[in-house]
C-alpha cells in the first residue's frame, strides 16, 4: 500500500468516525432532553413515621429524669362480673388525619391521538405518555390510525409518530418543539 493510499484510507476512517460520533451524540442529547423535559405526573406527600417520645437521661443515676416512678401497686383480685352483665364499652373514634382536598382536575382525562395515512403499513406512537416506548396505533376506516390513553391534566405531553420506521411529528398539530409534537391536557 502506497503512502497516498494510506492517507486516503486514514482520512476515510476519520471522516466515518466523526459522522458516527455526531449521529450518536445527537441521538443521546435528544434522548436526555426528552427525559429531562418529561412532565411530573403526580407528587405524593412523603409518609413520615410517628414521632416517639424521648425521655432525657439523668446523668447522676443513669435513669430517666424527673420524679421517681411510683411503686408498683399490690394486686387486688377484682370480682368477676358475668359476661352478660358487662356493659359494652363505647367504641372510640379513631383519629385520622384529614385528607387534603384534591381538586377535581387531578382525574386522568381520556385523550385520543390520531394520524391519517392511507399507505402506512405500521404506525407507532411514542412520548412521555408511553415513557418513550413505542406503542402500536390501531388502524381504522379511511386510513386513520388512533391511540387512546388517559393522561393527567396540567402538562404538555411531547410525542411523535413512527410511520413505517420513520419518526415524524404530528402533521396536524402546530404545537411542536424539538421535532416533537406537544399535546396539552387541561
Amino acid at each position: 500500500m502506497g503512502q497516498s493510499q494510506s492517507k486516503t484510507f486514514w482520512s476515510f476512517l476519520i471522516l466515518v468516525d466523526v459522522l458516527l460520533l455526531t449521529a450518536f451524540g445527537w441521538a443521546l442529547a435528544d434522548r436526555l432532553y426528552t427525559i429531562l423535559e418529561e412532565p411530573v405526573t403526580s407528587i405524593e406527600p412523603a409518609r413520615l413515621p410517628k414521632a416517639r417520645t424521648v425521655h432525657p437521661v439523668d446523668q447522676t443515676n443513669k435513669g430517666p429524669a424527673g420524679p421517681p416512678a411510683p411503686a408498683p401497686a399490690t394486686e387486688t383480685k377484682k370480682k368477676e362480673e358475668p359476661v352478660h352483665a358487662r356493659k359494652a364499652a363505647p367504641a372510640r373514634a379513631k383519629k385520622e388525619a384529614p385528607k387534603p382536598a384534591q381538586p377535581a382536575s387531578t382525574k386522568a382525562r381520556k385523550v385520543v391521538f390520531s394520524y391519517r395515512n392511507w399507505s402506512a403499513k405500521k404506525v407507532l406512537i411514542e412520548g412521555t405518555l408511553t415513557k418513550w416506548k413505542s406503542q402500536p396505533m390501531q388502524k381504522g376506516k379511511g386510513g386513520e390510525w388512533t391511540f387512546t390513553t388517559y393522561l393527567l391534566p396540567g402538562a404538555d405531553y411531547p410525542y411523535r409518530f413512527v410511520v413505517d420506521g420513520k419518526m415524524i411529528a404530528d402533521p396536524e398539530n402546530p404545537n411542536q418543539k424539538w421535532g416533537k409534537s406537544l399535546r396539552p391536557v387541561k
